[in-house]
């Protein structure tokens, strides 16, 4: 899912735009600050803790594929 975030004072504006972006991009998720401080807090409830719990499952298929490969296949290089 792709997120944007509209800063705009004027709301009639970040209206517009989310409409706008609604009709082009039927997946989009648009979210809406009226001040660089709205827009913070927006990005730190909501963009943050998604992208952790992406990492965080990210993490667990990477450890999980280390794990059933087989040991042989790893090659270790040590250059003075």
């Amino acid at each position: 899912m792709l997120r944007v975030l509209i800063v705009e004072d004027h709301e009639i504006m970040r209206r517009g735009l989310k409409e706008v972006f609604a009709d082009a991009f039927p997946d989009l998720y648009v979210g809406e600050a009226e001040n660089s401080r709205s827009a913070l807090a927006w990005l730190m409830t909501i963009v943050l803790p998604a992208t952790a719990a992406e990492i965080a499952s990210l993490s667990s298929r990477v450890v999980a594929a280390a794990r059933e490969r087989p040991k042989s296949s790893y090659q270790l290089s040590i250059r003075p």
